[in-house]
């Protein structure tokens, strides 16, 4: 019965009492290439050959030094035989078999990676730099070191700055006059305009301040006419809000007024009533502002009231208008 021993050497200057292990073995292990039974093979490897560069050692040797099977073994030599792109095609061991006619034992090479441990890591190291000066992606290149790199410019103060220029004085009584939008006035100025203030804006719930803008800026038939469209109105506003909206848009609350139908029909049949019933037709000027109508009937009294609000409003107008017709036709 022979026993299988195997002839282990390395390429390397022997190390005395140490196991060096390059750091590109460990990466190896991380990314699975190896398992932890071929690292732990690996590492027996360079222990027994980095004292003298070489040594005999068996396979009960290996078994009870790594602590793996003889199948395991036999497993994790091919592993660590096969070529790694890491290493630049390189294996991390050499096997070279023996021969079996004359019992000799496999000699075994651990391969120099040292020279590629030290690019792989200086690339990471230059990638990590690129990396924190904002370049998103990193070159495969190596790069120089950047002892070169300059520090950026630093604009230094002034040690004697020069004074501000003088401020010059403005007289106001020179100053051009601005448009009424721009125009501030000063609260004492207001006491001064108190005596123009409209005398319909008195009874309001305006400010002084607010009722002393609407007499300065606008005539008084406009916030007059501006009072009663906002009175008429339904929307939660300010009262101030609403009549500066009346006064600066006048066309398009004028539109608003005149949308009922109720009150265009009203007009209309008040208009044709003029010309029968003028006295009647006068206070229906007044009425159709109030949301009723006097119109005419062949009845005794000769005139009936409708409401706008009334659900026959529509009908009864019609039954007058046919009245006005017969009237007429007579």
């Amino acid at each position: 019965m022979t026993i299988e021993q195997s002839y282990i050497k390395t390429q390397e200057v022997p190390r005395h009492y140490r196991t060096e292990i390059p750091n590109i073995v460990f990466e190896l292990l991380e990314s699975r290439e190896i398992s932890p039974a071929d690292f732990t093979l690996y590492s027996v490897y360079r222990r027994i050959a980095g004292e003298e560069g070489a040594c005999w050692v068996g396979t009960r040797g290996l078994v009870k030094k790594s602590g793996l099977s003889k199948s395991t073994i036999t497993k994790s030599k091919k592993v660590l035989s096969k070529r790694f792109e890491a290493l630049n095609g390189k294996s991390l061991i050499e096997i070279t078999p023996c021969d079996r006619k004359q019992e000799t034992s496999d000699i075994i090479t651990i391969v120099d990676i040292w020279p590629e441990n030290h690019v792989f890591f200086k690339k990471r190291l230059t990638c990590t730099k690129m990396r924190n000066r904002g370049v998103p992606k990193c070159d495969t290149r190596v790069y120089q070191n950047e002892a070169h790199k300059k520090e950026p410019y630093k604009k230094e103060p002034y040690k004697n700055p020069p004074p501000p220029p003088p401020q010059k004085e403005v007289d106001k009584s020179q100053r051009s006059d601005k448009s009424h939008s721009s125009d501030k006035r000063s609260l004492r100025s207001e006491e001064d305009f108190s005596k123009s203030v409209y005398k319909n804006l008195e009874g309001t719930t305006l400010s002084p301040r607010e009722k002393i803008r609407l007499s300065t800026y606008y005539t008084e038939e406009e916030v007059d006419k501006a009072l009663r469209l906002a009175k008429s109105q339904k929307i939660k506003k300010t009262l101030m809000h609403l009549l500066i909206n009346i006064l600066e848009h006048p066309s398009k609350w004028q539109e608003a007024t005149n949308s009922d139908p109720k009150e265009e029909m009203a007009l209309k049949y008040n208009a044709r009533l003029a010309k029968l019933f003028p006295s009647m037709a006068k206070q229906n000027e007044q009425l159709i502002k109030q949301g009723t109508l006097l119109v005419a009937t062949g009845y005794s009294t000769g005139q009936s009231q409708l409401s706008f609000k009334a659900i026959d409003f529509t009908d009864d107008l019609k039954h007058a208008n046919k009245y006005l017709d017969e009237y007429l036709n007579d």
